[in-house]
């Protein structure tokens, strides 16, 4: 049971130190607006059952 505490506090020690990736939507050739239209219908679902 120790040696899977001591792996698992190595692990989330990784996962600190580690770099994280960082995406622009700009990266993929879109823009805000396009994706946002292309999300209303699902974003007016979720919203209309008190989800978000």
């Amino acid at each position: 049971m120790k040696s899977m505490l001591s792996w698992q506090l190595k692990q989330a020690g990784k996962r600190r130190a580690e770099i994280r990736h960082s995406y622009q939507i700009e990266d993929f050739g879109l823009i805000p607006e396009t994706v946002d239209d292309a999300f209303a219908p699902y974003l007016d679902f979720i919203a209309s059952r008190g989800i978000r």
